[in-house]
């Protein structure tokens, strides 16, 4: 399988790489589905749920055409304290918008052999909360829910989410494969309220949202 990433270094580098992957017949990007429940899902990579009260169901195809799974890196340099988080996505794969990520944070940066057992560790099954704040604590695990609209708008689950979090259902580790470094396959389930980053306009619901999506080891 080929897989597409994307790694940014803020304040240090910016490294962008591109793949695809390869699964079940094509979906029109643009395809949403009405009805409730959605379309059966038949890919590995998904996510279906609905978005301001409109049904979605996402699959993953062969990551050239419909949709993509992939993952982006940030990585931040405050006074020698490196840090950082990887966001796992389901994007329209030529454009990239619509798209919706999920970003785990926050990672320490670690030197020398002992990365990809902190990778494969981070993630654990169970309850995760959702950031409220942008700078939140360090020494503490969240999750942001990202969401780019087919216009290019950007949303973020920062802020006031009363009630909603994040339950991490399985998480399976997945081989180093050519042109990718080892991944984790994550199946999630959410709801949330979407904020625009710009703060204009109004914020948006997601609701009933399940999941399965790629992370790689771009620590």
């Amino acid at each position: 399988m080929r897989y597409l990433n994307l790694k940014t270094f803020i304040g240090l580098l910016l490294t962008i790489t591109v793949s695809a992957c390869r699964l079940e017949p094509e979906v029109t990007p643009d395809s949403t589905n009405t009805t409730d429940p959605p379309v059966t899902i038949t890919a590995e990579y998904y996510i279906k749920g609905t978005l301001n009260s409109k049904a979605i169901a996402w699959q993953v195809t062969d990551g050239l055409t419909g949709w993509n799974t992939g993952t982006a890196g940030a990585t931040s340099n405050d006074q020698g304290n490196i840090t950082g988080s990887l966001t796992g996505y389901i994007g329209e794969a030529k454009t990239y918008k619509p798209q919706i990520g999920v970003e785990f944070r926050t990672y320490q940066f670690i030197f020398g052999n002992d990365k990809p057992t902190y990778f494969n560790s981070f993630i654990k099954t169970g309850t995760w909360q959702l950031a409220t704040l942008q700078n939140t604590a360090l020494d503490k695990q969240f999750i942001v829910i990202n969401y780019t609209d087919a216009s290019g708008k950007d949303y973020t689950s920062i802020g006031s989410q009363t009630g909603n979090s994040v339950s991490i259902i399985t998480v399976t580790q997945i081989p180093a494969q050519v042109g990718n470094h080892e991944g984790l396959k994550i199946k999630l389930t959410f709801g949330c309220t979407l904020y625009p980053v710009d703060g204009t306009g109004t914020s948006i619901t997601l609701k009933d949202a399940e999941a399965t999506i790629w992370l790689e080891d771009l620590l």
